[in-house]
């Protein structure tokens, strides 16, 4: 597994900030969380979906591909950081269900 953070800039609130993926060795995305200029932040896996989060079903382009692009700013991550983000996003959803 690989894992990337998308940043960019958003023209509407309504679009993430940025993009934590879990890319499998095809580039699918087996895990995505996207957190939002208001701080919501929304998740996806093979069985979930919450905030408006979906897996991409197209393979994601390398880090120095999506940089090519105004104004994306890809990295990548380590295991343990997305695992941050995957928390945070987990615990955000539980608490707004009152799980």
């Amino acid at each position: 597994m690989k894992h990337v953070l998308v940043q960019w800039i958003p023209t509407i609130e309504a679009e993430s900030i940025f993009v934590a993926l879990e890319l499998d060795d095809r580039g699918l995305e087996a895990r995505r969380v996207e957190v939002f200029p208001d701080g919501r932040i929304g998740y996806a896996d093979g069985n979930h979906s919450v905030d408006g989060a979906e897996l991409s079903v197209i393979p994601t382009p390398h880090a120095r591909n999506i940089n090519a692009q105004t104004p994306f700013v890809a990295k990548d991550i380590s295991l343990e950081d997305f695992e941050r983000y995957w928390d945070r996003a987990l615990t955000q959803a539980s608490s707004s269900t009152g799980d």
